[in-house]
């Protein structure tokens, strides 16, 4: 019932299957074609087995523990499709974005009593912030709303203009 979500092992779920798919070992998919076959893969909907399986695979045991685990089987099924129902919407995709505007920040000062209205993430907080080289980024249209930019994403992203 659940789906690999490893990247490299997805990758390559794709690769064999789509040169089991061409007929030739020595294929090699293009980028595209491992993509639209690793969307679809994970598009697909959960296949449950049918009641039929469900009584054939179930473990030997007496009358009353076979209806109990058959039982529990398909109410797991049916809660499964019921959250689904619950919460059809999967996570969007991330997609890039370029700023149409310049960003208002400052340099951190070692030792700066920061307030509650600066917003530091946990993992940036996990990884020492705030520290030397971080920068301060605030809201152009409300300067109440500030958030810490770590110095590698920072120097990673921005110049001065």
């Amino acid at each position: 019932m659940n789906k690999e979500l490893n990247p490299i092992a997805l990758t390559e779920m794709a690769h064999d299957a789509l040169t089991r798919k061409k007929g030739r070992p020595e294929y090699a998919p293009n980028a595209h074609e491992i993509q639209a076959w690793i969307d679809g893969y994970l598009n697909q909907p959960i296949q449950f087995p049918s009641h039929e399986e469900v009584i054939n695979n179930c473990p030997d045991a007496d009358f009353s523990s076979r209806e109990s685990w058959f039982r529990g089987t398909i109410w797991m099924q049916e809660r499964v499709l019921e959250l689904n129902h619950l919460n059809p919407h999967k996570m969007s995709d991330f997609k890039l974005y370029r700023k149409k505007q310049l960003g208002e920040m400052r340099p951190y000062i070692v030792g700066e009593a920061l307030s509650d209205s600066v917003s530091i993430s946990k993992e940036d907080r996990e990884n020492g912030s705030p520290k030397d080289g971080d920068m301060i980024a605030r809201n152009s249209k409300n300067h109440s709303d500030q958030w810490l930019v770590s110095k590698e994403f920072f120097e990673d992203n921005y110049t001065l203009a």
